[in-house]
């Protein structure tokens, strides 16, 4: 950011009534200086208000107004107001709860999985919870097909031979049952 400084020079010659007057626009850079603490929350507890705080700024010549800055001379920013807390016979201030974190990365890829993120408390016992956790990835997983496999083999029990008409077929997908059907036939 510039400010603009006029400077004016008057030159004069011998004869008094030969003077002239030239003016230059010289470009001057502004240096913003840190921003100042915030300030107290405008409201009172538990309720919805305002912060906020400025910085200065100046150029080789000295300060200069604040409205000057640019576009950083003033932020605000929205709060809640703090809450008297009493124990006994003495009275704390309640703390404040930091911004919330980011969520961690979901614990499972699908079928319904958690994340978590955590905010900490400041000056205090805070109310609330620290921690806040989020359902991720509920999509169903999906289900690794694999070729049915279908097998005819004589039926025997305690060891002896089942008669040719009857078999046992079985078939088998990708699932956690697996189902047995018994098939009789008959030759006639």
């Amino acid at each position: 950011m510039l400010v603009h400084l006029i400077l004016v020079l008057t030159f004069a010659s011998m004869n008094i009534a030969d003077t002239s007057e030239k003016r230059f626009l010289i470009p001057i850079p502004i240096f913003q200086e840190n921003w100042s603490s915030w300030s107290s929350c405008s409201a009172s507890c538990g309720d919805t208000g305002e912060r906020h705080r400025a910085r200065g700024c100046h150029t080789i010549l000295g300060v200069v107004h604040w409205s000057k800055c640019g576009t950083g001379g003033e932020e605000k920013e929205a709060c809640v107001g703090s809450c008297p807390h009493t124990t006994g016979k003495t009275t704390a201030l309640l703390g404040t709860w930091s911004p919330w974190g980011l969520f961690s990365p979901c614990d499972k890829t699908c079928g319904g999985g958690i994340q978590i993120r955590h905010r900490t408390c400041g000056s205090g016992p805070c109310i609330g919870d620290s921690l806040e956790s989020a359902a991720c990835n509920v999509h169903p997983c999906p289900i690794q097909s694999t070729p049915a496999v279908s097998t005819t083999q004589p039926v025997t029990t305690a060891g002896t031979k089942a008669p040719q008409w009857a078999s046992v077929t079985t078939t088998r997908k990708a699932t956690t049952t697996h189902k047995k059907f018994i098939t009789l036939r008959s030759n006639k």
